[in-house]
This record gives structure tokens, sequence and C-alpha cells, in this order.
């Protein structure tokens, strides 16, 4: 008896239905607990070099204690992306006007950086062009600030990795203010 069967059906879709548009984008959590910018990166970079670390990362913007030197909790959860022994020394914040910097030292190209929030078209644009492997926004959280990758869309729904949180699916309202906490204050096409 055949495993199989050629009894196969097409349904055909609606013409009005979108395919969503999800970047080849691995998901990581921060190792430590200032590293959302490095994530970031490496989680971008990690689509293209899957050996790229956190701590590498880290690398473009602290030279010294070495960032790949000693061991480091994360944010929610341990190691990711290989990174065996972060320096939990190295744990600090990326100022905002070095972000787009880091990612052009990350990429090889320039980064597209806008103060605020890009509109809802604009997002949309960024993505189904394929400008990049995502969009990176940079939340405010009361005196604090955040940072996260756009890096699909369903229709209304947005695909997010928060190094944090975790893979999110949110609205673009939810992600211009998530929980009423987060403020979107800039925003980098990669």
């Amino acid at each position: 008896m055949p495993l199989r069967s050629d009894t196969r059906v097409a349904v055909p879709l609606p013409l009005a239905a979108a395919r969503p548009i999800v970047r080849n984008v691995p998901f990581a959590r921060q190792f430590l607990t200032q590293w959302c910018w490095a994530a970031c990166i490496a989680m971008v970079r990690s689509a293209t070099v899957p050996t790229f670390k956190q701590c590498e990362a880290a690398r473009l913007l602290i030279t010294s204690p070495d960032p790949c030197a000693g061991s480091g909790s994360g944010c929610k959860g341990g190691p990711v992306l290989g990174d065996a022994n972060p320096n939990p020394q190295s744990n600090r914040v990326a100022p905002q006007s070095r972000i787009a910097e880091l990612w052009n030292k990350a990429l090889n190209r320039t980064t597209v950086q806008q103060q605020g929030v890009i509109s809802k078209s604009d997002l949309n644009a960024a993505l189904a062009k394929g400008r990049g492997h995502a969009v990176q926004v940079l939340w405010a959280l009361g005196p604090s600030k955040h940072v996260g990758l756009v890096v699909g869309r369903d229709g209304d729904d947005y695909l997010v990795h928060d190094p944090c949180e975790g893979e999110l699916v949110l609205t673009y309202d939810e992600i211009e203010q998530v929980d009423g906490v987060r403020t979107w204050m800039a925003t980098f096409v990669l």
C-alpha cells in the first residue's frame, strides 16, 4: 500500500491576500543586561555570519575591558549566539548618538537614521524593499533606553525581536508605545 496518495487539491488564495514579509534574522536574547544593542547587531550579522557573537558586536564600541573575556548572565535567560564568556565589566549602554555608527561598522554600509517615529507606510516599505534585514526601533523606558528589531510583517502584525522580552507580535500602534511604557524615539533602517 502506498504511503502517499496523489489526491492533492489546489486551494486558491484570495488575490488581496498579502504574503508575509519576514527577514532571515535569528532571534537571540541579550547576554548582558545593557547589551540590547549588541544583541540586535549580533542577530542581524548572524543571518550572514552564523558565528558572529554579541561580544564581537560590543567590541565595536568597547575596547577595554575586552567584552569577550569573562562570564556574565543575560536578560531573562543566559547564553545566546555562541557567547561563551562575555565580560560583565563591559556591560555598557551604547549612546544613542553612536548607534548608527555601530551599524555602519557592523554591516559595512550606511544605515538610515531618523529621529522619532517613521510612518506605518514607511515601515512597511522598508520591510518590503528588503533594504536590509530589519528596522531597529529605539524606545525610551523612563530614564533609560532599549532597542529591538522589527524583522517582519504579516498584514497589520509585525514580528519584533526584543532581545530582553523575546519574539513579539505587535501592531504598529503597539510598537509606537508598547504597554504605555516604551515610547518610540528613533528608527534605524538597516
